[in-house]
């Protein structure tokens, strides 16, 4: 665009200065100016070139004074024409230098291109290379499953093989003792074949309670036991053999019960077989007397029905008796028995001691005769409860439970 409104400014000058150089001849001539011997004619032509010489350097001037790109052209125009060639050099170069870079990225689209190819073929072996160490493992952990299994397995072998020797050996100390205690029984049986037993081995001679306190003097507390159950063998033809009392030494020894909370009895039994004159062996056991049944708790639970009656002892089924369809003395006489054979067996089985006069744990049978008569004309089927009143250890029995009667089913 410049350069076009450059010629247009040229084409205008230069009308201008045709127009005004004409204008001055004109003038030169009908004025007939001279310049020395030059004719009129002559002087017009020179005022009129001199008039446009002087018009283009007065426009050329004002051009170079006032448009800087017109005169950077005329006083740069080496350094231009040098700074072109060295700009055409440079983006020749550039040119070359994009080529160049586009090839190498062509090049390294290329490779990029290789090298995704390349990485899913390697994807695609680490994929079935994974797959065949995940079955590798797989296998291995199943092998090591086994190992593990067969591990066990010997060990409990092991454990079986030593605990089979231990019973070896303890089959072996066990066959020796009853060896022994065998050749015993047998002269025992040898001595008493023409004999009379009177007193049977395991018979309960005494029941001694002892105190926590009275742990540490328990030797003191048993031995006047000793001397009275000395005095009570004598009276029937019986003695005490010495050794009780090195069997009363290792029992107070081992006694395991000084630091007790609870009360504790001592329950001394015959340790032989005795006959008549021979010699009483004792035998000492101690036990807690921790209660075995608690307050309110139900022990025996009867359900009378019409030709039976179950026996449920602590919720446990543990006998079916035959009853009649109506009670009479004999019948009902033959039904306490039968609860009072439940009531002794089931008894001695939670620990009760049994009376040393009686062989029998205390009982509330004597409760349930005393209600026959209503027994006998109750409607069935009907249920008997027995429930303690109050806890009771080995040494108090269950004499103290009460008796419920009442209907089954209860009443809403």
């Amino acid at each position: 665009m410049t350069a076009v409104l450059f010629v247009l400014f040229l084409l205008v000058v230069a009308g201008l200065v045709a127009a005004a150089g004409d204008r001055m001849g004109h003038l030169a001539a009908r004025r007939k100016i001279r310049f020395g011997n030059m004719r009129p004619r002559h002087v017009s032509t020179l005022i009129a070139v001199v008039t446009g010489i002087l018009i283009s350097l007065v426009t050329f001037l004002v051009l170079f004074g006032l448009w800087t790109e017109f005169r950077d052209a005329l006083l740069r125009h080496k350094t231009v024409r040098a700074e072109l060639a060295t700009a055409e050099q440079e983006l020749q170069s550039a040119r070359h230098d994009l080529d160049t870079a586009l090839a190498q990225t062509q090049q390294a689209v290329d490779d990029k291109a290789e090298a995704e190819r390349e990485l899913a073929q390697i994807e695609e072996e680490a994929s079935n290379l994974r797959g065949q160490v995940a079955m590798a493992a797989m296998e291995l952990d199943q092998k090591n499953q086994l190992i593990a299994r067969r591990e066990k397995d010997i060990s409990q072998l092991n454990a079986r093989k030593s605990a089979l020797e231990e019973d070896i050996s303890g089959y072996e100390s066990i066959e020796a003792g009853l060896r022994e205690v065998v050749g015993m029984a047998r002269t025992e049986l040898e001595a008493y074949k023409t004999q009379d037993i009177v007193l049977s081995r395991g018979t309960r001679l005494y029941y001694q309670r002892v105190k926590p306190a009275e742990g540490e003097q328990l030797q003191a507390r048993l031995l006047p036991v000793l001397v009275r159950l000395s005095d009570q063998l004598a009276e029937e033809g019986l003695s005490l053999d010495p050794a009780s009392e090195e069997a009363l030494d290792d029992f107070v020894d081992n006694y395991p019960f000084k630091r007790s909370e609870y009360d504790t009895v001592v329950v001394i039994t015959s340790a032989n077989n005795v006959v008549k004159n021979g010699a009483v062996l004792l035998a000492f056991e101690g036990r807690t007397l921790e209660p075995l049944v608690k307050a309110g708790e139900e022990i025996v639970a009867v359900m009378v029905k019409a030709n039976e009656a179950t026996v449920t002892w602590r919720d446990e089924l543990v006998a079916t008796l035959d009853v009649p369809a109506e009670f009479d003395e004999t019948s009902f006489a033959d039904f306490a028995e039968q609860l009072w054979t439940v009531f002794n067996v089931q008894g001695k089985e939670m620990g009760f001691l049994p009376d040393l006069a009686t062989g029998g744990v205390s009982n509330p049978i004597s409760s349930l005769v005393s209600i026959y008569p209503d027994l006998a004309i109750r409607q069935r089927p009907f249920i008997l409860q027995f429930v303690a009143d109050e806890p009771a250890n080995a040494l108090d029995g269950l004499g103290g439970c009460d008796l419920y009667v009442s209907k089954w089913p209860p009443e809403p």
